[in-house]
């Protein structure tokens, strides 16, 4: 079988997780002879088998708006663009094509260049299968109308009751699963770490929810200090990993360790990592006593290796892993930080600290009855036969 992945992205380590482990899954079955990745950046996978072939240089860009316009009005044949050729031709000699599993492409990020990929997909008549994505209304109709008419020839499957909802409500039949990161292999810690793992991130300049609210700041002056107190009262360390293999992230990293230098914290107490894939992000999750993050994959990546995971949510997404992962007392939202009191925050704390060894057999649990079997549905239906 020739599989195929579509809009793979590159550069974020959560995405990049979650697209390698429905790589990894794939290739498990002998039936799978190559996996083709087409990218949406201009980064590849750090991941290596003969079978996978990376595709980073087939991409919009090189095909021109033109091309595609032309192709969408009147088909392949009049097509002299060779990377759309190539990309049809790909398409076309698929057996299954995968949508990666990423965020709210379809929804408030109202990403165009993510959609244009996939009509050329159901334009060739093959199936999208969207392995547990986050699909919400952009609230732009222009948008929302193409999404419908791609996912009505989609096979659909999210991670999120939310989009399970949104769907039903547009008459699009779907499957709901948890995030695909959960297909990595657990790296289970039996000795006890003294870092925490603090994967931080700023909304004011990019995030939809969150532009010119100033919660950046909030949260830096608000919670800052709560975790400098914690690192200092329980004598322990804190890793401060980027999410993304950007310079500009590795900055900031850096920023978040001068804040907490003020707020008390020794700085030799305080390591900034230079993390150039996702394997290395998994690895000092798994390390970790426990995570206070952010960023929602890592939560999944610290759900599936059992450490405890104190979350800033500034999606639904975050607050639904930590549902499922029975970890929602641990889940402060960004949107109503003001309301909680600082006695609030740092007993949280304590209390995950207090009952780490306890959390940490419970996911174990979690992860072994609910969450990998959730997420393994959709390819043990493809290529074994529906269970």
């Amino acid at each position: 079988m020739n599989i195929t992945i579509v809009n793979q992205q590159g550069h974020n380590f959560g995405d990049e997780a979650a697209g390698a482990g429905l790589i990894n899954r794939i290739l498990q079955y002998e039936e799978v002879e190559n996996v083709t990745v087409l990218y949406a950046s201009d980064s590849i996978l750090p991941i290596t088998d003969s079978r996978i072939i990376h595709k980073p240089d087939i991409s919009l860009k090189n095909v021109g708006l033109k091309n595609l316009i032309t192709y969408y009005l009147f088909g392949s044949k009049i097509v002299k663009n060779k990377k759309l050729n190539e990309w049809i031709r790909i398409i076309n000699n698929s057996d299954i094509i995968f949508v990666s599993p990423c965020g709210a492409s379809i929804g408030i990020y109202k990403d165009y260049r993510y959609l244009l990929r996939l009509l050329i997909v159901v334009k060739e008549k093959k199936i999208p299968v969207f392995h547990y994505n986050t699909i919400n209304s952009s609230k732009s109709i222009i948008f929302d109308s193409i999404a419908k008419y791609i996912l009505n020839r989609s096979d659909v499957n999210v991670r999120e009751k939310k989009s399970k909802l949104y769907l039903d409500s547009i008459g699009i039949e779907s499957t709901l699963g948890t995030d695909s990161a959960f297909l990595l292999s657990p790296l289970e810690n039996m000795s006890k770490s003294s870092y925490i793992s603090f994967i931080p991130a700023h909304f004011d300049d990019w995030h939809p929810y969150f532009k010119k609210n100033n919660i950046d700041e909030k949260f830096n002056s608000k919670v800052l200090p709560i975790i400098s107190k914690i690192i200092k009262k329980n004598n322990l360390k804190i890793k401060i990993l980027p999410h993304f293999n950007l310079e500009s992230e590795y900055k900031y990293c850096n920023y978040m360790k001068e804040l907490l230098i003020k707020n008390g914290v020794n700085e030799r107490n305080i390591v900034v990592p230079r993390l150039t894939k996702f394997q290395e992000y998994d690895y000092e999750i798994s390390r970790s006593l426990f995570v206070v993050s952010m960023r929602y994959h890592g939560c999944v990546l610290a759900s599936k290796n059992f450490i405890p995971f104190y979350t800033f949510s500034y999606e639904n997404k975050m607050n639904e892993v930590a549902n499922y992962s029975q970890m929602k007392e641990y889940v402060i939202n960004l949107n109503n930080l003001d309301a909680y009191s600082n006695n609030n925050l740092s007993n949280l704390f304590e209390s995950i600290i207090f009952k780490r060894d306890d959390l940490s057999d419970m996911l174990k649990s979690r992860y072994y009855n609910f969450i990998l079997p959730n997420v393994e549905k959709k390819t043990k239906q493809l290529f074994k036969g529906d269970e």
